[in-house]
């Protein structure tokens, strides 16, 4: 990640996803209550979550993934603690043991801060993100960290 990327607002903006009223009103709610852009725009109903993956995806040129049809791997899940992905918003896919590098799933693949904690935390040379749901991320957290039966 580069510092000159541009913030989650003006990628959604550029295409076409929300319009500047919609974005003005999920970042007052975002100051007001805290929490991530992506989920407010879509707690608000103003983006359909697989629109806004499809959209990220394609602007950051980033493969997405559905959580529910890709199991993560046993290293990838050894990794990276639960408090880590709930922290981060995050999920683990894959991880490369010789290379010390991380596939993670986030639904703010802009998040450059983030990707530089996860480096140093863990040790990491490299973290590569896909792009993914907020719901299918905190899913995958409750299904494979907690045992939860989901959809």
């Amino acid at each position: 990640m580069t510092k000159n990327r541009r913030k989650l607002g003006e990628l959604l903006l550029a295409a076409g996803v929300v319009d500047e009223e919609h974005l003005k009103v999920a970042l007052a709610e975002q100051k007001r209550w805290g929490g991530k852009l992506g989920r407010t725009l879509i707690d608000l109903g103003y983006v359909r979550e697989d629109i806004m993956v499809k959209a990220l995806s394609h602007q950051l040129q980033i493969p997405s993934i559905k959580l529910t049809r890709v199991p993560p791997s046993a290293d990838a899940m050894a990794v990276i603690a639960v408090h880590y992905c709930e922290k981060y918003g995050i999920f683990p896919v894959a991880f490369d043991t010789e290379r010390r590098t991380l596939q993670v799933a986030t639904s703010d693949p802009t998040n450059d801060d983030m990707m530089r904690d996860l480096r140093m935390q863990l040790n990491l040379r490299e973290v590569q993100p896909l792009v993914a749901g907020v719901h299918d991320i905190e899913a995958a957290i409750r299904r494979n960290y907690y045992g939860e039966a989901t959809e």
